[in-house]
């Protein structure tokens, strides 16, 4: 049903936003302030998750078997819902949340939620078998939202948004298959179908006033799928012997109900001043594509190709926590694992995978940007597919570095011994694809190498261990770039050739170096000192990259500056949106509390606000700045 929805929604995005100079507007910005959501299980996206006497709930497998991790987040499909696709086509958001949902942060607030509820219906009978919120109920889920709203933004700008919000409303089905087709309650009130529509569309009017005396505007109203075309209905009619074809009464029901709703909504509208009530178009659509499927097979498959071709056929990860997208999990000794709440609250389904930050890391922001994949898996996780290796996958260990000595505290996986599961990995694509197809692959992959961080603040700062050795930080520096030297090269003997390897952030200013330097009476000020050895050390990684490069043929080896745009980011908060940048969402860096997240730590109510997670890892905010900032570092591997 999503897929034809879809296509209904686009006339109602062209009707109300195309006609406001659309057009002229940056396609990143959004093309309206908010989308907020009302009605039944196809624009449910995990309400019910929250409702203990729900009877229908998609909170588990195989549903969300396409959405990025797997994650079965409540909405009854195999990945987004249209809600979320339309959401997204209008650079809102990705993904709708669920008012329901604990812990909502302000921004997801500020840009919508999503209030519908499965198995529920315009006729509050429909909800005594389901148990989910009737649509007329939830308004005042939305009152709640209001309030929250306000206390955010101000009365006056949350009202702002609200009128400017795009809002879908889309139910009636279960009112029609569960109170008149399959059970028939309404029937001895309504013994003709067009009385019960009748009834049906006085509920959805009724409900439709209320939202607009409450605030919104622009308003999309879906009419009912092809009802009689719908599996469960086939099953329901189905008698021995008899082929699996439509209930052609039910779709005609179906038609006449969405004709009466054409009629109607231009009536509302001219009784309700300044909105603009659209009709979307569901029934055709999908009837189109039950009596033409192969149509929509080709077309899809060629929208596909069209907008989604890789830019490049893999992605291969190597480093430390900053890219390690989960390997510590499966690595029994490793001291660092980001396998609890609240890591990942703001992943699809509050996955905590192992990625040290509240989403995806910049390695994942940076594969769906070339259209590879949406995450990177680890290597180490079991079972994974045969499509998974063909696209890349991360071999870093969180608590890694350069020097092997700096995992005898972390127990992490040394980034020199990281080729040897990549060799692990290459005799795999080998055996999926042929040897040939597998070189392609790896000579073609964006390799991206992060690590060297913990290298400088275990070793030379807060456990001098290599400073009697080093006793000079530009020694150490060159014995750490010297390491880095080798493993490009082992990476390149492996085939690889284009390269972004990433420089040192501002480590003086990580919440935890800030915390430990911390003297009484002393604001938190960044460590000067300790970023100007960073500074030192990238402009010596500069350096040597290009020399490294001319040293391997055919190679592409490129520096990603990772510093400049993080410390423009601390110097001007407020030009990327952020309130703290010196202390974590959680796991603040204070000296009481832990320096990781864990499940007792205190979680700041915006993520995006903050520039850290935790006191040493960016938030999902600060890695999706800093991969925007590398489409340069991209694009010189990319045209190699």
């Amino acid at each position: 049903m999503a897929t034809s929805k879809i296509i209904a929604v686009i006339i109602f995005v062209i009707t109300l936003v195309a006609s406001s100079n659309a057009a002229k507007i940056v396609k990143t910005k959004p093309l309206a302030p908010a989308i907020l959501i009302f009605g039944d299980s196809s624009i449910d996206t995990g309400n019910n998750n929250y409702l203990a006497d729900a009877m229908f709930k998609a909170n588990h497998i195989p549903y969300g078997v396409d959405l990025p991790g797997k994650a079965a987040s409540g909405r009854f499909s195999n990945g987004k819902l249209y809600c979320d696709i339309v959401a997204s086509k209008l650079h809102i958001k990705e993904l709708v949340p669920p008012f329901l949902q604990p812990n909502l942060s302000d921004t997801e607030i500020v840009t919508g939620v999503n209030f519908a509820s499965a198995g529920s219906g315009f006729d509050d009978q429909t909800v005594l078998l389901t148990k989910a919120i009737p649509v007329s109920h939830q308004p005042t889920m939305f009152k709640s939202y209001i309030t929250r709203l306000k206390g955010i933004v101000g009365e006056k700008k949350a009202m702002e948004i609200i009128n400017g919000a795009i809002v879908i409303v889309s139910a009636g089905t279960n009112d029609f298959i569960l109170n008149y087709y399959d059970f028939a309650t309404r029937i001895e009130e309504y013994p003709k179908v067009s009385d019960y529509q009748n009834f049906v569309l006085k509920r959805l009017e009724i409900f439709v006033k209320e939202l607009y005396n409450l605030g919104c505007r622009k308003m999309s109203v879906g009419g009912l799928s092809p009802t009689g075309c719908l599996p469960i209905q086939i099953t329901a009619k189905l008698s021995r012997g008899m082929s699996r074809r439509c209930i052609k009464s039910e779709n005609k029901d179906a038609v006449l109900y969405n004709k009466k709703l054409q009629k109607l909504l231009p009536a509302i509208e001219a009784s309700l001043p300044g909105s603009k009530i659209v009709y979307a178009n569901v029934y055709d659509p999908m009837m189109d594509m039950i009596k033409h499927p192969a149509k929509y097979v080709a077309s899809n498959n060629a929208a596909k190709n069209a907008e989604t071709k890789p830019l490049a056929p893999a992605i291969l990860i190597f480093g430390d926590s900053t890219v390690d997208t989960g390997n510590n999990n499966y690595h029994a000794n490793a001291n660092f694992k980001a396998n609890h709440t609240p890591y990942g609250v703001d992943l699809i389904g509050k996955v905590a995978s192992g990625r040290f930050s509240n989403g995806k890391l910049y390695c994942d922001i940076i594969a769906s940007k070339l259209h590879i994949k949406e995450l990177v898996p680890p290597f180490l996780q079991p079972n994974l597919s045969d499509s998974e290796i063909v696209t890349g996958v991360s071999f870093a260990s969180a608590g890694s570095g350069y020097d092997e000595q700096t995992m005898l505290l972390t127990k992490a996986i040394p980034v020199s011994h990281q080729p040897t599961m990549f060799k692990s990995y290459i005799t795999r694509l080998k055996g999926i694809v042929g040897e040939k197809k597998a070189m392609e692959i790896i000579n073609g992959a964006v390799v991206m190498v992060s690590a060297g961080t913990n290298d400088f603040i275990l070793n030379y700062y807060n456990f001098p261990t290599r400073r009697q050795e080093y006793p000079k930080i530009s020694d150490y520096q060159n014995f750490v770039l010297k390491r880095l030297e080798n493993f490009l090269k082992e990476l390149y003997t492996l085939g690889c050739r284009k390269m972004s390897v990433g420089g040192l952030s501002p480590m003086g200013c990580l919440p935890i170096q800030i915390t430990l330097k911390l003297r009484r009476g002393i604001s938190r000020r960044c460590i000067n000192r300790e970023n100007k050895d960073a500074a030192l050390y990238n402009e010596k990684l500069r350096k040597l990259l290009p020399a490294i490069e001319a040293s391997l043929p055919g190679s592409k080896i490129a520096y990603a500056n990772v510093y400049d745009p993080m410390m423009d980011m601390l110097k001007n908060p407020s030009k990327y949106g952020f309130k703290e940048t010196k202390k974590g969402c959680c796991g603040t860096g204070f000296l009481e509390t832990s320096d990781m997240c864990n499940s007792q730590s205190k979680l700041c109510s915006n993520h995006s606000e903050y520039m850290f997670f935790d006191s040493i890892h960016p938030s999902l905010a600060t890695y999706t700045h800093i991969a925007g900032s590398t489409h340069s570092t991209l694009s010189k591997l990319l045209d190699a």
